[in-house]
Order: C-alpha cells, then structure tokens, then sequence
C-alpha cells in the first residue's frame, strides 16, 4: 500500500512538471526577445486573452518563416508591430508618418474611397512648404510628370483639378476646372509668354470662337505702352467696296466700321457709304473711285459729299461724321 503511494506521488509530481515545462517551452521568448511582457508575465491576471507587452526598442529581423508581435514607441504613441523576415507593419496605435513610408519595390496607390482626406499642418518657417515632391533623377530621359490629376467623368464643368481658397474668408481665389475653364483673381507673370500666339480670349459666350493676340516675332527689344486713359483700340485696316456698276448704299459691317481706310470703285450714279452709329474719336481716311460723286454718313444723318477720284479725311463727333479735309 505504501509503495502504491510512493507510485501516486510520484507521478503526481511528474504531472505538475511537465505541465510547467510545457507551458514554459510556449510562453520562452524567442529570437533575443528578451520577454513576452510585463515583469515577465504573458497574460494579464485574471484575462487568459489579454497579454501584457512592454515597449521594447526595434528588435532587428526575424528568420524566415518566424513572426514577431511587439508594442514600440513611436513619437510617444504605444504602436503594435508585427514583423516578418519582409520588414515590420505598423498594425494598430500611431499613424504611419511621411518619413517612415519605405522604400516600396512595385507601383503603389492609395485608395479613399468616399472620403476627404486632410493633411494639416501647423509649418511656419520661411521657404517651407508643407507638402514636398521631388523628383531625384539628376538626368530625366523619360517623359515624366511630378504631379498628374484625371478625372473619369473629362470636361465636366462640375468637375475640378484644383481650387484655391482664402482659409479665412472662404474666398475662390483661383481654380482649374476639368472642361480647361482657368479662373483667377490675380495674375502676376514675372517671365516671358511663349509662342506666337500666346493670348487668346473666349469673351462672354464660352465657344469655340476667340480673340487671339498675335505676336510678330521680334527681332530687338519691344516696348508697347498702353496709356493711362480710357478708350477704344482702334485697328489699322482697309475695306474696299465694288458698287458692280449699280448705285445701291453700302452700309459698313462691324469689322469695316472699324477700318482706318475705306475705297469704293465702279458705280453707276451717286452713292452712298453709310455708317450705323457714329463712333467717338473715330476717324477715316475715304478714297471715292467709283467715278461718281459719294455721300458718306451715319444712317439717318447729313454727313459729307466727296467728289470723284478724290480722297477726304473725316471725323465722327457727335451722332454724324464731318469732313476735316478733301483732296484738292
């Protein structure tokens, strides 16, 4: 009976043993971890599901196949880490900073979905900016772009590439819209506008149909000094009218009420050039070959005669035009 319970005994203690080293092979730190938590204990009490980790410092690179688990301070936030042979993923506690995104080996992207993001920054030092692309090829060979915005809905006037506020008033200050539409409120050039065509203004109606700026180009320095007045641009051109051996008025369209030098040849009696409105300060140089006599004048109004084959200088003022001068 006795040595029956030396037997009992005996296994007993066994029993308790391994119990201890099995458990003590799974919760043995591994791979120079020197523990698993907090005063070595695993678990927290009472909470079989619950471990306790201490922050520990970057324990360097597991061997392939083995996983670590950690906590790490980053910029004094507790950060779980899990870590790999292939690097370590911050998995909960602290946002991933700018400077700590590695280097990445394939194409990467970042998807919101239907959210706004907000980077906000708190920067007040002078020539900084509080977001950065710099592109470090000391010799691009490849068409490259450091910015690139696409819109999958192209042209839509709802859409925007970019629009600049005033943060305290809320103000547009500027925006790009996805149709080409580029509005702003203050334009400063510093440099040079390209191309021989460098202008081109839509007006009013938003069309196909411009007014371009045209520039020849120069062969020295150019100055062009616009005046501190206001005023119209008057145009150096030419209209020139065939009466086709008839004597029906000539009534001057838009763009030949804008012509400096007006000719008309080939009539059959006394004609008639007419202007619709008179246009202040405008002047005209006429040239009357139409080998009859011709009356040139606002529509409605008196105006001037000029004899055949002869030229006249004349002057809009008022609601009529007069003549200033006449071939002798």
């Amino acid at each position: 009976m006795r040595k029956f319970k030396w037997i009992i005994l005996t296994l007993s203690v066994l029993f308790v043993f391994a119990q201890t080293a099995f458990a003590a092979d799974l919760l043995t730190p591994r791979d120079n971890i020197d523990t698993l938590g907090k005063d070595g204990k695993a678990f927290k009490a009472g909470y079989i599901n619950v471990m306790v980790m201490d922050e520990v410092a970057d324990p360097g690179t597991p061997a392939a196949n083995i996983g670590w688990l950690y906590a790490k301070d980053v910029g004094g936030t507790t950060t779980l880490y899990f870590e790999t042979s292939a690097g370590a993923t911050a998995l909960a506690g602290a946002s991933v900073a700018w400077d700590d995104v590695g280097d990445p080996d394939a194409d990467t992207s970042i998807s919101a979905g239907n959210y706004e993001s907000t980077i906000t920054s708190t920067i007040n030092s002078a020539n900084k900016a509080t977001l950065n692309i710099v592109n470090t090829t000391a010799d691009l060979t490849a068409d490259v772009s450091l910015l690139e915005l696409r819109f999958t809905d192209d042209g839509d006037a709802n859409g925007f590439f970019i629009r600049g506020y005033d943060h305290a008033s809320a103000d547009l200050k500027f925006s790009i819209g996805v149709n080409g539409a580029f509005i702003i409120g203050d334009l400063t050039v510093g440099g040079y506008m390209l191309g021989a065509s460098p202008l081109a203004f839509e007006g009013e109606t938003a069309d196909t149909v411009a007014t371009t700026i045209a520039i020849t180009d120069p062969t020295a320095a150019r100055t062009l000094t616009i005046p501190d007045a206001s005023g119209t641009v008057d145009l150096i051109a030419s209209a020139s009218h065939d009466y086709g051996a008839a004597h029906a008025d000539w009534t001057l369209s838009v763009d030949e009420q804008r012509a400096s030098y007006l000719s008309a040849t080939n009539a059959d009696d006394a004609v008639n050039v007419l202007l619709s409105a008179a246009i202040p300060g405008k002047t005209y140089m006429i040239y009357n070959n139409t080998g009859q006599v011709m009356t040139f004048k606002v529509t409605g109004q008196t105006g001037g005669t000029i004899a055949a084959g002869k030229r006249a200088f004349y002057v809009c003022a008022g609601t009529d035009v007069y003549e200033i001068w006449e071939q002798s």
